[in-house]
């Protein structure tokens, strides 16, 4: 608990109440609640996201083994090179529709994969929970509202009291307090009865309690 000066700003009592106040708290983590809400309800609408290493391998090949129609074909071109250079042993060997070599790749590699939403993107949810956020926001906003209001009235009716302390203390109770000793001198005298001086007692009281209210 933190005092402050009667004579401080208002916005500072305004400051200090909305940290004291439990209710303001508890209507802040309420906003702060509803937005996180919003946040989730956005995430869902990506319902498969998937992160992390991957590990590839490229389609195997056509297989190795030689076809009927390529080993006929490779037969021909080399009876045709054979002829070329006019001698079988000395024709260089050539295959032009031997198979591919089989060789597999392997790619290896972060992998990152989502699926997109192309028509549902939550939006019900998410408009759920806008406006359970603008209601929470509106209720916050009029409890900071209330709250500013009580303190003014509150720092409003402290200084009056104030000032009403200081005129009793300053104006009031020393006239009293001479009228009280006037009657009691008159009374000693002779010159006044008991009753006025029991009176002028009465109204003294009654200042010092209206002055100890104000206090």
């Amino acid at each position: 608990m933190t005092d402050l000066p009667i004579n401080a700003d208002e916005m500072q009592f305004v400051s200090l109440a909305t940290e004291q106040r439990l209710d303001l708290k508890a209507a802040e983590w309420e906003v702060q609640a509803a937005q996180h809400e919003i946040e989730l309800m956005h995430a869902e609408a990506f319902r498969s996201v998937e992160v992390g290493l991957g590990l590839e391998r490229s389609p195997a090949p056509p297989s190795n083994n030689q076809s009927w129609a390529g080993r006929a074909g490779n037969l021909g071109a080399q009876a045709l090179v054979n002829k070329a250079y006019g001698m079988p042993g000395g024709a260089p060997m050539v295959a032009p529709f031997a198979p591919k070599m089989r060789e597999i790749k392997w790619t290896i590699g972060p992998m990152f994969q989502m699926e997109l939403p192309i028509f549902d993107w939550n939006q019900a949810k998410v408009a759920k929970a806008q406006a359970m956020y603008r209601q929470r926001v509106a209720e916050y906003e009029n409890r900071v509202q209330e709250l500013t209001r009580m303190v003014r009235d509150k720092v409003v009716m402290l200084r009056q009291a104030r000032d009403q302390v200081t005129f009793y203390r300053q104006s009031i109770m020393p006239v009293v307090q001479q009228n009280l000793d006037v009657a009691r001198r008159s009374y000693v005298s002779g010159m006044e009865e008991l009753t006025v001086y029991l009176q002028v007692q009465e109204d003294l009281l009654m200042t010092r309690l209206k002055l100890l209210e104000y206090q």
